[in-house]
């Protein structure tokens, strides 16, 4: 692998591009508005301010990577890290096809014009030799087909086509899609078993190295589906699997390109939480457990008001008792009782609604275990999903922070025009700096507070970073740390998850800009 002028200090790098006025370009295949020295295919855009594509472009030049050849036919800022006939995988964020309050699905979703800037760097790299795929598993109940159209992804493919060259494959990692109901409660015959990743899936048991291993009362673990004992039973004892896409494992590189947004179960999604995505069945992810912090559980907290606990104790258990196995009947009860139960709300005015339910608050010790774990897998397990000592593969990230997501993320966030791009070779210090822009304190969020510096004794994390200081920024030629952006790049103030707010944000003096969310109407 060649080394350039950043030396072995580049993995604490992270490349920043930033413009509040950068919009994305809607018009797929997403060409640039510029044909830049090293740009190789067909095809311009008439675009009027700056795009994604630009962005991209100088978040890689402000990471200075192929740092002599920048402006040339010759520049390949990839090359350093992608080499001819190696397999690439993208992993954009594709958790869901619709917001659910009609705003811009693309403050839920990575944009495919990121996606397209990204692509045509790998396929510069790869020199015509090796293959691309782009991949997610998203949330158990999106509409792949509709986020297909949504991401012109077949206009994509039908571009690169054209080009006479490698052709990037756009898979659908899930094995099973969940039908659901309005008030997003399975459907009788809800489970939907999908074509999955065409390379496969590997059982991937990381044993007492998992952080869930630490965890007491893990038959409350609830995962993605009403059926928690198939969760408990994949997490017990030393036992701790997941099922993980071949595809992710048997490439050389991943490319994590997440969206940057608010999260209500980890605080913030950024490259960590995108990896959740590398996983088949998301029932084998444990989000919470089930029950409040006072009876072992962190679904919800112990203070809750009594009548509040009692909506939700009884809600669980006619979920356990008439949704694991749904049919025609059970869904029937189970739609009268709640259709009675908020009648009854309306009727007397009382306020019994709870507040923070399935784990969606800053007291969650349980869905923060689950990405680490999944990201030691990414970096540590090999093609067969055996887990070694030293990485197993290459890995780089550019964050789609052009429009983010606050609040209710990482599902129904009112989007932010952040106008920015983030780069670097390592996941943490790209993260840490981008929860820093976002307004947020790291050290108040389980996931960064345990990796920096993974100072809880288990096997070395090779994202970890013990000295956050060493975390540098670089934009415009300048060069900062992630604790001086008040004066070189003011952070923004996004809103928490109300289950998170007042608990993660930076102190006042911190909080230089307030950047206000930008809905539609």
């Amino acid at each position: 692998m060649k080394q350039d002028y950043l030396g072995q200090n580049r993995e604490n790098r992270v490349g920043l591009a930033l413009d509040r006025s950068a919009r994305y370009n809607i018009r797929p295949p997403f060409h640039p508005s510029k044909r830049y020295p090293e740009y190789r295919f067909d095809g311009l855009e008439n675009f009027d301010t700056i795009d994604g594509y630009a962005l991209v472009r100088d978040a890689l030049f402000q990471l200075g990577l192929d740092r002599s050849n920048f402006g040339t036919p010759e520049w390949n800022p990839l090359g350093d890290i992608i080499s001819p006939g190696d397999k690439v995988a993208l992993k954009p964020n594709w958790v869901l096809d619709k917001h659910p309050r009609g705003h811009d699905i693309f403050s839920v979703i990575t944009h495919p014009s990121i996606i397209r800037a990204v692509l045509d760097y790998v396929l510069i790299a790869l020199r015509g030799e090796g293959s691309v795929t782009v991949c997610d598993a998203p949330q158990g109940d999106c509409d792949f087909d509709r986020l297909r159209e949504l991401s012109y992804l077949d206009d994509l493919r039908e571009f690169y086509v054209c080009q006479d060259g490698i052709v990037p494959e756009f898979v659908d990692l899930r094995t099973i899609r969940y039908l659901v109901d309005r008030d997003g409660y399975l459907m009788n015959d809800a489970r939907r078993k999908l074509a999955g990743d065409p390379a496969g899936y590997c059982k991937v048991n990381l044993g007492a190295e998992s952080l869930l291993h630490d965890l007491e009362n893990l038959h409350n673990l609830y995962g993605a589906d009403y059926d928690r004992d198939f969760t408990s039973e994949h997490h017990c004892g030393d036992r701790h699997e997941y099922l993980v896409s071949r595809t992710i494992l048997s490439s050389d590189i991943v490319i994590s390109i997440p969206k940057m947004k608010t999260h209500k179960k980890t605080g913030v999604t950024l490259n960590l939480k995108n990896l959740v995505g590398i996983n088949g069945d998301k029932n084998y992810l444990a989000h919470f457990r089930v029950g409040s912090s006072d009876t072992g559980g962190d679904e919800y907290p112990s203070g809750m008001e009594r009548k509040k606990k009692l909506v939700l104790r009884s809600q669980r258990m006619m979920i356990d008792r008439l949704l694991v196995k749904p049919n025609r009947l059970s869904v029937g009860v189970f739609n009268l009782i709640s259709k009675s139960y908020r009648g009854l709300r309306r009727i007397t005015g009382i306020d019994s609604k709870p507040d923070i339910r399935n784990g969606d608050w800053y007291g969650n010790d349980t869905a923060w275990r689950m990405v680490v774990d999944l990201n030691r897998i990414l970096f540590l397990a090999d093609r067969d999903g055996v887990m070694q000592s030293e990485p197993q593969r290459r890995y780089f990230s550019v964050v789609d922070g052009l429009l983010a997501g606050e609040g209710a993320g990482p599902l129904d966030p009112d989007p932010v025009h952040a106008g920015l791009i983030l780069t670097g070779f390592s996941p943490t210090p790209v993260d840490l700096v981008g929860t820093a822009l976002m307004g947020f304190d790291y050290t108040k969020l389980h996931l960064y507070d345990y990796i920096v510096g993974n100072r809880q004794g288990k096997q070395p994390l090779p994202y970890a970073i013990t000295d956050p200081h060493s975390v540098s920024i670089a934009i415009d030629g300048r060069e900062c740390t992630i604790h001086d952006p008040p004066t070189a790049i003011p952070p923004l103030s996004f809103r928490p998850h109300p289950g998170w707010a007042g608990h993660i944000e930076l102190s006042s003096e911190f909080r230089s800009e307030t950047c206000h969310s930008e809905v539609d109407d």
